[in-house]
């Protein structure tokens, strides 16, 4: 089974209690942060964008959404997801089969007859909709991990995965400003996870591993 690393990057705050109870946070489709999420197409005809819209809600609305990078040392990653390089960036290992990489375009496409589409391929333009965005974020080198949320769970506020086989932890790095005790983390992760501390490199825009 082919696996990827990929980084899930958060705040000091959030480390302690996400990595002792072993998850990470499932967000929400509808609240990412960019409003041109799910808006890499358009249409012609206000029916079929009102008939898309419906579609991709009955589709996506049982479903969350974890966000990770390939890329662990790019800086604009640390300084927007990891609260000002103050907090931290968790590697895992997951099967690349059940994550999907984003893909980035420069221009939305339009979209013509989406009516008279077949159902496969109303579904196959649902997904390309949810995996691609705009050229500008492809500094982030993102891969997205989709999961359906417990009907039980669906009125909370805050989802979470749990860790396992297909979410296995296998580092955390330390933001360069990251105040948190380095020996609370090795009690919380134990000795077979790798911790690392991040430097700003003294010759190129990117971060560097410190040994701790």
């Amino acid at each position: 089974m082919d696996m990827v690393r990929l980084y899930y990057f958060m705040k000091s705050q959030y480390a302690v209690s996400n990595l002792s109870e072993r998850r990470i946070k499932i967000s929400n489709i509808s609240g990412l942060n960019d409003p041109f999420e799910q808006n890499f197409v358009y249409f012609s005809a206000q029916n079929e964008q009102d008939a898309f819209e419906r579609m991709n809600h009955a589709i996506w609305e049982t479903k969350g959404i974890v966000c990770f990078s390939e890329s662990w040392s790019n800086p604009l990653m640390w300084a927007h997801y990891a609260d000002k390089y103050r907090g931290v960036a968790i590697g895992f290992d997951l099967p690349a089969s059940v994550a999907t990489k984003v893909v980035y375009k420069a221009k939305r496409i339009k979209v013509k007859n989406f009516l008279s589409l077949s159902d496969d391929k109303k579904l196959d333009l649902l997904r390309k909709n949810l995996i691609t965005k705009f050229s500008q974020w492809s500094y982030e080198r993102e891969w997205r991990l989709l999961l359906q949320i417990d009907p039980e769970a669906q009125n909370e506020k805050t989802w979470y995965e749990p860790f396992s086989d297909h979410l296995l932890l296998r580092e955390v790095l330390i933001g360069s400003r990251c105040d948190l005790p380095l020996q609370t983390l090795k009690e919380i992760v134990g000795p077979s996870v790798k911790i690392t501390a991040t430097l700003p490199s003294l010759d190129r825009f990117e971060m560097i591993r410190v040994t701790v």
